[in-house]
Formats: structure tokens, C-alpha cells, sequence
């Protein structure tokens, strides 16, 4: 939204309802930072999402997080 239209991105990526507390703290703390910084967290969550349905034996508390210790 750029206070008077909304948009959407090229694609939409729905993630999983478990997911749902890490990504509202993501919104929350990126409220307040310059629109350059929403993109790279797009495409962090994107990535997360792309992770979570390669590797479907991890639990997603080790995929939605800012401080993975699993490597790829």
C-alpha cells in the first residue's frame, strides 16, 4: 500500500498456519523500517517458503526462523 493504492506482488505465496506467529514479528518489527527492507523481507519469507516444501522432514520452527542452525 502506498497510502492511497493497493497492490499486490508479481506472485503470492500462502504459508503454512503454524508459521503464523514468526511471520507476525516480522510485521511488526519491519513497520517502522524504509520500504527497501520489505522486499528483502519478501524474499526471505519466499525462500523459508520454497525451503519448507524441499524439505518436508524439517519442522518448520527450522525453516520460519531468522537464525537457522540447519544448513541446505
Amino acid at each position: 500500500k502506498d497510502g492511497t493504492n493497493n497492490f499486490f506482488s508479481t506472485g503470492m505465496i500462502f504459508h503454512p498456519l503454524e508459521a503464523k506467529k514468526f511471520l507476525n514479528q516480522q510485521i511488526k518489527k519491519i513497520k517502522s523500517t524504509p520500504p527497501e527492507e520489505h522486499w528483502e523481507l519478501v524474499n526471505q519469507l519466499t525462500k523459508m517458503y520454497f525451503k519448507l516444501e524441499r524439505y518436508p522432514h524439517l519442522n518448520q520452527e527450522q525453516i520460519y526462523t531468522l537464525n537457522s542452525t540447519v544448513r541446505y
